[in-house]
Protein backbone atom coordinates (compact mmCIF):
# COMPACT_ATOMS: atom_id res chain seq x y z
CA UNK A 1 0.00 0.00 0.00
CA UNK A 2 1.34 3.30 -1.12
CA UNK A 3 0.51 6.70 0.32
CA UNK A 4 -2.08 8.36 -2.29
CA UNK A 5 0.18 11.44 -4.57
CA UNK A 6 0.10 14.60 -3.28
CA UNK A 7 -1.09 13.32 -0.08
CA UNK A 8 1.58 14.33 3.11
CA UNK A 9 1.76 11.34 5.02
CA UNK A 10 3.17 12.70 8.35
CA UNK A 11 -0.31 15.28 8.28
CA UNK A 12 -2.11 12.33 7.21
CA UNK A 13 -1.20 10.20 10.33
CA UNK A 14 -1.10 13.56 12.57
CA UNK A 15 -4.93 13.97 11.13
CA UNK A 16 -5.91 10.26 11.77
CA UNK A 17 -4.17 10.46 15.71
CA UNK A 18 -6.50 13.74 16.14
CA UNK A 19 -9.72 11.81 14.99
CA UNK A 20 -8.76 9.04 17.40
CA UNK A 21 -7.68 11.87 20.02
CA UNK A 22 -11.25 13.57 19.56
CA UNK A 23 -13.26 10.54 19.52
CA UNK A 24 -11.55 9.06 22.86
CA UNK A 25 -13.17 10.45 24.94
CA UNK A 26 -16.40 11.26 23.39
CA UNK A 27 -17.56 7.35 23.20
CA UNK A 28 -17.65 6.71 26.93
CA UNK A 29 -19.81 9.73 27.24
CA UNK A 30 -22.13 8.77 24.80
CA UNK A 31 -21.77 11.79 22.20
CA UNK A 32 -21.28 9.23 19.66
CA UNK A 33 -22.17 5.59 19.05
CA UNK A 34 -19.73 3.18 18.56
CA UNK A 35 -20.67 2.35 14.98
CA UNK A 36 -20.35 6.01 14.58
CA UNK A 37 -16.79 6.17 15.42
CA UNK A 38 -15.68 3.34 13.82
CA UNK A 39 -17.11 4.95 10.32
CA UNK A 40 -15.68 7.48 11.31
CA UNK A 41 -12.11 5.81 11.41
CA UNK A 42 -13.21 3.52 8.50
CA UNK A 43 -12.97 6.09 6.11
CA UNK A 44 -9.56 7.58 6.78
CA UNK A 45 -7.34 4.67 4.95
CA UNK A 46 -9.07 5.10 1.82
CA UNK A 47 -8.43 9.12 1.37
CA UNK A 48 -4.72 8.49 2.38
CA UNK A 49 -3.62 5.24 0.96
CA UNK A 50 -3.77 4.74 -3.00
CA UNK A 51 -5.94 1.36 -4.04
CA UNK A 52 -7.62 1.58 -0.51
Amino acid sequence: MSVEPGIDAARAAAGLLALVDGLGPQLPSGQYAEEVALAALDTQPALVFAGS
